[in-house]
């Protein structure tokens, strides 16, 4: 069989956008001066896993109790013979590869033209925030992969209702969900878009059953295995209780959350004749604060590229499945949001790009529109200066991957070759305290007690024959009783923001 010319250019657009992926997350990754806090869990579960296995490394510490990712670490580095660090950087460079050729071709299956696809491989290679976490070891990479799968799967089954389809989408999704749990919401809830999909009623039925027969294979080989061994509790099953939870009493932690905030509101920050109004002006604050966060995830201009796009009649030329997937997944993504920010009432960017990247599929249609636009030159100038504040951001990533941060790996290395391993060492940073090797799996033990300032303050560091400070902590009352205690500093490490450690003597201290 032969491939036409158009698909053999697609195929070289797919492969460069691949390259170029890898590139960036090489070049990110080669630059990292240190890792970030999250993966020393990752790194320690993959670890645990090896000597001692899943149920062990699940009690590690908090990201292993979902140990999908931490054991797909463990494998990769077992099988390549390199370091687990090094198995975790690949594995995510691979994720967002994945990533990258699947946004390029959800926006070939919406219809986009070669110029399209060449504007989403820009999009997506350049998005901001997108390429800001490539130097992380976390979990999400592989999430926002396999979600991207399922969005893709989902388009072409609504299309054309093909088995095959939809056994890619319930896997994509069932693998979405062994990285993040919020995978299996996205499982539950969008085949139900079949219903509101065209055709017969009966095809839709039929269609929803295609959709979840992999899923109710899984909750029937779950089930069979619980009625084996009914000792099993759901604790072996990591964050599924957790999300049962989320489905039962969701909704009433939200309220007690809202309520606690009003009345905290009203007590101690509105004038008394307001207080009657709290709950409106609390509601007011979250909405406000929830847009803000998506904005400055989604960048300003990418934002006005999507509301462009929804007020000048880019998405008529989707079809319905294409309309329905984009709105489903959007809305869906809204909704799991907007629930974690009312009761966590905090944000990490990285919670909301599987959510920007949905968005960011109007962007290369609003970008052509705008190209398109030869009646009006300033469409074009318009389109051409948000391509380049679309890609300054993302260059500014290139370049900024100095060493701000290599004085707390320099300075945990120091302390790995020169105090000895039974010396009792103090650290108030979790990065800081996994290189200098002095804590083994106990760190996260170790750290919770160190975080407790006042009971080593109150006992002096009698207990501590070292103590690594950094400087950048908001707690600096340890280093502050150390200076005027006038004990030695025997090494510090800094960089050239005026950010440091110091490395304490404790016997010093009278």
């Amino acid at each position: 069989m032969r491939v036409s010319s158009a698909s053999m250019q697609h195929l070289n657009l797919y492969f460069a956008a691949a390259l170029i992926s890898l590139f960036v997350s090489f070049w990110i990754s080669s630059h990292s001066s240190i890792i970030n806090p999250d993966a020393i869990c990752y790194l320690l579960g993959a670890d645990e896993i090896g000597q001692s296995g899943i149920h062990h490394a699940m009690r590690l510490c908090g990201q292993v109790t979902w140990p999908f990712y931490s054991a797909l670490i463990y494998m990769f580095s077992k099988y390549t013979f390199i370091s687990l660090s090094a198995s975790a950087y690949l594995l995510d460079a691979v994720f967002t590869l994945i990533s990258v050729v699947t946004f390029i071709a959800i926006v070939s299956a919406l219809g986009g033209s070669r110029r399209v696809l060449l504007l989403a491989a820009f999009v997506i290679l350049s998005a901001h925030q997108f390429n800001a976490v490539r130097e992380y070891i976390i979990r999400d990479h592989g999430y926002w992969a396999f979600n991207l799968l399922s969005i893709l799967f989902m388009l072409r089954f609504l299309n054309d209702s093909r088995m095959h389809d939809a056994l890619c989408f319930s896997g994509s999704l069932m693998i979405a969900a062994l990285f993040r749990i919020e995978g299996a919401v996205f499982l539950v809830f969008m085949p139900m878009l079949v219903f509101v999909n065209a055709g017969a009623w009966q095809k839709r039925i039929v269609d929803y059953l295609k959709l979840n027969v992999v899923t109710l294979a899984v909750v029937l080989a779950v089930c069979a295995l619980m009625a084996l061994y009914p000792q099993q509790s759901l604790e072996k099953f990591g964050r599924v209780p957790e999300l049962l939870n989320q489905f039962t009493h969701g909704f009433v932690i939200i309220a007690e959350r809202f309520q606690t905030a009003k009345s905290a509101l009203g007590q101690y920050v509105l004038p008394h004749e307001a207080v009657r109004d709290a709950g409106i002006v609390w509601l007011c604050m979250l909405v406000v604060l929830y847009i803000w966060n998506i904005l400055s995830n989604l960048s300003i201009t990418s934002a006005a590229l999507v509301i462009y796009a929804w007020t000048s009649g880019v998405s008529l030329q989707f079809n319905r499945a294409g309309k329905l997937v984009l709105w489903g997944f959007l809305c869906l993504n809204l909704m799991i949001a907007a629930i974690f920010f009312v009761e966590r009432m905090f944000f990490s960017k990285r919670y909301l790009i599987a959510m920007t990247l949905v968005f960011l599929l109007w962007v290369p249609f609003a970008l052509d529109k705008l190209l398109l636009n030869k009646s009006d030159k300033r469409s074009r100038i318009i389109a051409y200066i948000a391509m380049m504040l679309l890609l300054l951001p993302a260059v500014g990533t290139l370049i900024n991957t100095g060493d701000s941060k290599l004085f707390v790996r320099e300075a945990g290395s120091w302390i790995a070759a020169n105090i000895p391993a039974e010396a009792k060492l103090y650290s108030n940073d979790l990065q800081l305290a996994y290189y200098s090797q002095h804590y083994g799996k106990g760190i996260y033990t170790a750290m919770n007690e160190n975080r407790n300032v006042d009971a080593v303050l109150n006992d002096q560091f009698r207990h501590y024959n070292y103590a690594a400070l950094r400087s950048n902590i908001k707690d600096k009352r340890a280093a502050e009783f150390l200076d005027s205690a006038h004990v030695p500093v025997v090494a510090e490490f800094k960089n050239r923001h005026g950010d440091h450690v110091r490395i304490y003597k404790i016997s010093a201290v009278k």
